[in-house]
């Protein structure tokens, strides 16, 4: 927690979903300020929240604007690497539904408390099984979707209606946030997808890539944009990218294939794509 004061908090950060880097990351604290001051804060440390308003899944202007305008007093929810030489708390873990299509976890909260958090964990259930889902852990985004406004009903709704590849981003009582990973039973298949590309954009973003937090991994959908061109064609999240106008993604990083996708001309781009 932190008192602002007149210069305001004394953070930079930078990130965002419309960035490369996808999520909120603290740049810069500046000296004498209160970020500084409260010795908790450090540079690298990924922003997940300010007081009851979750970062995850935001732009970077919407983020600046949650900045610059809270209260006096300051929450500050972040995710930070325990030490140089070991993996961050963004881990993956991978499951595959049981017969019932069940990941084995009841949520709670909804509209009117601010958060979605796992009320309970299936004994015998997949996430006990795996042991990394914990009571008390708040769900901030399903596929990509903020949990934050959606009611009870739609929550439950998102987890029962789930799609074959599933990203699930929760925040452990202020520690961890994970993402889930279910395995896909059915044989990939390869879809060629024609989108028109206008002023606006194709209106999707990648994640993965070489060198990527996971490792070398394939570049694949990660947010496909509402009322875009990509939500039009039938692009889904979790699509690899294999193709896009005849150039291969296979082998960039995240900023090679970022920068390709943009470059494309205005008009009519093919997309080839690995659905699982």
């Amino acid at each position: 927690q932190l008192l602002k004061e007149d210069q305001g908090i004394g953070l930079m950060v930078i990130g965002g979903l419309d960035t490369p880097l996808g999520m909120l990351y603290i740049k810069d604290i500046q000296p004498g300020t209160p970020a500084e001051k409260c010795g908790h804060l450090r540079t690298g440390d990924q922003l997940l929240q300010v007081n009851d308003e979750c970062l995850v899944g935001v732009t970077h202007a919407y983020a600046l604007e949650v900045l610059k305008n809270t209260p006096p007093l300051v929450k500050l929810t972040v995710a930070r690497k325990k030490d140089p030489d070991r993996d961050s708390d963004v881990f993956t873990v991978e499951l595959k539904k049981d017969s019932k299509g069940s990941l084995g976890i009841h949520v709670s909260g909804g509209v009117g408390t601010n958060c979605i958090d796992v009320r309970h964990v299936v004994p015998l259930g997949v996430a006990a099984k795996d042991g990394r889902i914990r009571k008390g852990d708040r769900v901030l985004s399903v596929n990509g979707r903020s949990t934050k406004g959606l009611t009870h009903q739609e929550v439950l709704n998102l987890l029962q209606n789930l799609p074959r590849r599933v990203r699930l981003f929760s925040g452990g009582n202020g520690k961890a946030f994970k993402e889930i990973l279910q395995k896909t039973p059915p044989e990939p298949s390869v879809k060629e997808i024609t989108l028109e590309k206008g002023p606006s954009g194709l209106g999707f973003s990648v994640g993965g890539g070489r060198d990527s937090l996971y490792g070398d991994t394939p570049i694949y959908i990660k947010y496909v944009f509402k009322d875009s061109a990509s939500s039009r064609s039938g692009l889904e999240i979790g699509d690899e990218v294999l193709e896009v106008n005849g150039r291969h993604m296979r082998g960039m990083t995240n900023v090679e294939a970022l920068e390709a996708i943009r470059a494309l001309p205005y008009g009519a781009i093919v997309i080839r794509v690995r659905r699982k």
